[in-house]
Protein backbone atom coordinates (compact mmCIF):
# COMPACT_ATOMS: atom_id res chain seq x y z
CA UNK A 1 0.00 0.00 0.00
CA UNK A 2 1.27 3.68 -0.82
CA UNK A 3 1.47 5.98 1.90
CA UNK A 4 0.60 9.31 1.24
CA UNK A 5 1.89 12.19 3.28
CA UNK A 6 -0.53 14.55 4.37
CA UNK A 7 -0.49 17.97 3.67
CA UNK A 8 1.04 20.47 5.58
CA UNK A 9 -1.42 22.11 7.80
CA UNK A 10 0.74 24.70 8.74
CA UNK A 11 -0.38 28.48 8.15
CA UNK A 12 1.98 31.01 6.99
CA UNK A 13 2.86 34.21 9.75
CA UNK A 14 1.33 37.16 8.88
CA UNK A 15 3.90 40.17 8.77
CA UNK A 16 3.18 41.24 12.15
CA UNK A 17 3.27 37.63 13.21
CA UNK A 18 6.93 37.21 12.22
CA UNK A 19 8.13 40.24 13.38
CA UNK A 20 6.77 40.01 16.77
CA UNK A 21 8.30 36.06 16.86
CA UNK A 22 11.83 37.84 16.11
CA UNK A 23 11.39 40.89 18.59
CA UNK A 24 10.91 37.94 20.90
CA UNK A 25 13.55 35.65 20.24
CA UNK A 26 16.27 38.78 20.25
CA UNK A 27 14.76 40.08 23.68
CA UNK A 28 15.29 35.94 25.06
CA UNK A 29 19.04 36.51 23.43
CA UNK A 30 19.54 39.74 25.17
CA UNK A 31 18.25 38.51 28.35
CA UNK A 32 20.54 35.18 27.87
CA UNK A 33 23.62 37.47 27.38
CA UNK A 34 23.01 39.49 30.57
CA UNK A 35 22.24 36.35 32.23
CA UNK A 36 25.70 35.35 31.91
CA UNK A 37 27.32 38.80 32.37
CA UNK A 38 26.04 38.32 36.00
CA UNK A 39 26.72 34.98 36.61
CA UNK A 40 30.60 35.81 35.26
CA UNK A 41 30.03 38.69 38.13
CA UNK A 42 28.14 37.71 40.71
CA UNK A 43 27.91 34.10 40.32
CA UNK A 44 24.86 31.32 41.01
CA UNK A 45 24.01 33.70 43.65
CA UNK A 46 22.53 36.23 41.97
CA UNK A 47 19.08 36.90 41.83
CA UNK A 48 16.27 37.39 38.92
CA UNK A 49 15.94 41.27 40.07
CA UNK A 50 19.55 41.36 39.27
CA UNK A 51 19.44 40.13 36.41
CA UNK A 52 16.44 41.77 35.00
CA UNK A 53 18.33 45.52 36.50
CA UNK A 54 20.74 44.56 34.62
CA UNK A 55 18.95 43.87 31.03
CA UNK A 56 17.10 46.60 31.73
CA UNK A 57 13.74 44.93 31.93
CA UNK A 58 11.19 43.94 33.97
CA UNK A 59 11.83 40.50 35.83
CA UNK A 60 7.90 39.61 34.79
CA UNK A 61 9.49 39.80 31.45
CA UNK A 62 12.38 37.63 32.24
CA UNK A 63 9.21 34.88 33.79
CA UNK A 64 7.76 35.35 30.41
CA UNK A 65 11.12 33.53 29.06
CA UNK A 66 12.18 31.38 31.64
CA UNK A 67 9.63 29.59 34.49
CA UNK A 68 12.12 30.17 36.74
CA UNK A 69 15.85 31.30 37.88
CA UNK A 70 17.44 27.58 37.72
CA UNK A 71 15.81 27.72 34.30
CA UNK A 72 17.11 30.66 33.67
CA UNK A 73 20.85 29.69 34.51
CA UNK A 74 21.05 26.80 32.79
CA UNK A 75 19.66 28.20 30.07
CA UNK A 76 22.29 30.47 30.17
CA UNK A 77 25.14 28.20 30.95
CA UNK A 78 23.67 25.91 28.00
CA UNK A 79 23.96 28.96 25.72
CA UNK A 80 27.70 29.59 26.41
CA UNK A 81 28.48 26.15 26.14
CA UNK A 82 26.54 25.93 22.63
CA UNK A 83 28.28 29.39 21.61
CA UNK A 84 31.83 27.44 22.34
CA UNK A 85 31.22 23.99 20.69
CA UNK A 86 30.09 25.86 17.77
CA UNK A 87 32.98 27.65 17.32
CA UNK A 88 35.40 25.02 17.97
CA UNK A 89 33.32 22.95 15.25
CA UNK A 90 34.22 26.12 12.86
CA UNK A 91 37.66 26.05 14.06
CA UNK A 92 38.11 22.25 13.62
CA UNK A 93 36.44 21.47 10.51
CA UNK A 94 39.32 21.64 8.21
CA UNK A 95 41.17 18.95 10.23
CA UNK A 96 40.69 15.39 8.79
CA UNK A 97 42.72 13.38 10.70
CA UNK A 98 39.45 12.45 13.46
CA UNK A 99 42.05 12.10 16.06
CA UNK A 100 43.21 15.25 15.75
CA UNK A 101 39.78 16.53 15.56
CA UNK A 102 39.49 14.48 19.04
CA UNK A 103 42.19 15.99 20.72
CA UNK A 104 41.80 19.83 19.52
CA UNK A 105 38.71 20.57 21.57
CA UNK A 106 40.70 19.28 24.89
CA UNK A 107 43.22 21.64 24.04
CA UNK A 108 41.33 24.72 22.99
CA UNK A 109 38.82 24.04 26.18
CA UNK A 110 41.40 25.31 29.13
CA UNK A 111 42.48 28.35 26.87
CA UNK A 112 38.44 30.04 27.04
CA UNK A 113 40.49 33.04 28.80
CA UNK A 114 41.78 33.73 25.82
CA UNK A 115 38.95 33.11 23.13
CA UNK A 116 35.87 33.62 25.36
CA UNK A 117 36.88 35.59 28.14
CA UNK A 118 33.18 35.92 29.47
CA UNK A 119 32.43 32.30 29.66
CA UNK A 120 35.94 32.18 31.34
CA UNK A 121 34.77 34.46 33.91
CA UNK A 122 31.16 32.61 33.85
CA UNK A 123 33.47 29.68 35.26
CA UNK A 124 35.58 31.32 37.70
CA UNK A 125 32.25 32.80 39.66
CA UNK A 126 30.55 29.12 39.40
CA UNK A 127 33.37 26.87 39.62
CA UNK A 128 31.30 23.96 41.21
CA UNK A 129 28.91 23.76 38.28
CA UNK A 130 31.40 23.40 35.47
CA UNK A 131 31.71 19.89 35.65
CA UNK A 132 28.51 19.54 35.52
CA UNK A 133 27.55 21.55 32.89
CA UNK A 134 30.10 20.80 31.13
CA UNK A 135 29.47 16.84 31.48
CA UNK A 136 25.79 17.54 30.15
CA UNK A 137 26.99 19.95 27.22
CA UNK A 138 30.30 17.80 25.78
CA UNK A 139 27.63 14.80 23.93
CA UNK A 140 30.08 15.62 20.65
CA UNK A 141 33.27 14.62 22.65
CA UNK A 142 31.19 11.43 23.80
CA UNK A 143 30.39 10.62 20.02
CA UNK A 144 33.58 11.22 18.82
CA UNK A 145 34.82 9.41 21.50
CA UNK A 146 32.69 6.39 20.79
CA UNK A 147 33.33 6.56 16.71
CA UNK A 148 37.20 6.34 17.75
CA UNK A 149 36.57 3.42 19.78
CA UNK A 150 33.86 1.79 16.75
CA UNK A 151 37.35 2.25 14.44
CA UNK A 152 39.80 0.84 16.57
CA UNK A 153 41.78 3.79 17.26
CA UNK A 154 40.78 3.58 21.06
CA UNK A 155 40.78 0.04 22.46
CA UNK A 156 40.89 0.80 26.14
CA UNK A 157 38.44 -0.77 28.32
CA UNK A 158 35.72 1.64 30.61
CA UNK A 159 35.63 3.94 27.85
CA UNK A 160 32.45 5.77 29.12
CA UNK A 161 34.38 6.18 33.23
CA UNK A 162 37.83 7.19 31.50
CA UNK A 163 35.69 9.99 29.47
CA UNK A 164 33.86 11.04 32.63
CA UNK A 165 37.48 11.25 34.63
CA UNK A 166 39.40 13.52 31.52
CA UNK A 167 35.88 15.79 31.80
CA UNK A 168 36.52 16.44 35.28
CA UNK A 169 39.99 17.00 34.88
CA UNK A 170 39.38 19.60 31.87
CA UNK A 171 37.39 21.83 34.31
CA UNK A 172 40.20 21.51 37.16
CA UNK A 173 42.56 22.24 34.32
CA UNK A 174 40.22 25.45 33.04
CA UNK A 175 40.29 26.51 36.47
CA UNK A 176 43.66 26.22 37.27
CA UNK A 177 44.48 28.35 34.51
CA UNK A 178 42.42 31.22 34.94
CA UNK A 179 43.26 31.37 38.27
CA UNK A 180 46.55 30.10 39.45
CA UNK A 181 48.59 33.22 38.38
CA UNK A 182 51.87 31.24 38.06
CA UNK A 183 50.04 28.47 35.80
CA UNK A 184 51.21 28.50 32.65
CA UNK A 185 49.94 28.04 28.86
CA UNK A 186 52.41 25.42 27.97
CA UNK A 187 50.86 23.52 31.07
CA UNK A 188 48.11 22.76 29.33
CA UNK A 189 49.14 20.24 26.77
CA UNK A 190 51.19 18.80 29.14
CA UNK A 191 48.11 17.68 31.33
CA UNK A 192 46.30 17.04 28.12
CA UNK A 193 49.15 14.43 26.98
CA UNK A 194 48.91 12.87 30.38
CA UNK A 195 45.13 12.46 29.73
CA UNK A 196 45.57 11.18 26.10
CA UNK A 197 47.37 8.49 27.91
CA UNK A 198 44.47 7.39 29.84
CA UNK A 199 42.63 6.35 26.90
CA UNK A 200 45.15 4.45 25.49
CA UNK A 201 47.30 6.71 23.34
CA UNK A 202 50.77 5.89 23.66
CA UNK A 203 52.83 9.15 25.33
CA UNK A 204 54.57 9.68 21.59
CA UNK A 205 51.91 9.92 19.72
CA UNK A 206 50.23 11.65 22.08
CA UNK A 207 52.75 14.80 22.55
CA UNK A 208 52.79 14.96 19.01
CA UNK A 209 49.22 15.58 18.56
CA UNK A 210 49.79 18.08 21.35
CA UNK A 211 52.63 20.00 20.11
CA UNK A 212 50.80 20.56 16.51
CA UNK A 213 49.76 23.99 15.86
CA UNK A 214 46.53 25.36 17.51
CA UNK A 215 44.67 27.34 15.37
CA UNK A 216 44.22 31.11 15.62
CA UNK A 217 42.80 31.62 19.34
CA UNK A 218 41.09 35.64 18.48
CA UNK A 219 39.44 36.54 21.24
CA UNK A 220 35.17 36.08 20.66
CA UNK A 221 33.90 38.06 23.00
Amino acid sequence: MKFVMPKSSKVSKSPAEGRKSAYFARNKLAILKSTQEVLASIGHLATVDQVAEHAEVSVSTIYKHFKSKEVLFQAAFTSAFESWEKWVFETIRYQEDPLVRFVLPLRLFPRLKRTHSLYAAMAVKNSAEVPLYLTKMTKSFRVDAIELAKNKILTVTDLDIRLRFILASLAEILLTQILNPKAKESDVDKEIEILLNLLGINPATASKLCSLKLPDLTAQN
